[in-house]
């Protein structure tokens, strides 16, 4: 079994889902086709994606 790390290279929108709230994730290292995906935006913390993300559009709010 091979591990991989991957990073978040950009958060490209937030939608509300339940009590919380998902970005939508553009990974960066991946290897596969699927190269983005939604995360569970609390799951991501102390990430530089995230934190750019919330400096343009803000901490809270959908961004489509």
């Amino acid at each position: 079994m091979m591990l991989m790390w991957v990073q978040a290279g950009e958060i490209m929108a937030r939608r509300k889902r339940g009590n919380g709230w998902q970005v939508l994730v553009k990974w960066s290292g991946w290897p596969l086709e699927r190269i983005d995906g939604w995360e569970a935006q609390g799951s991501l913390n102390k990430c530089a994606a995230l934190q750019n993300f919330y400096d343009e559009h803000g901490s809270t709010g959908a961004v489509n």
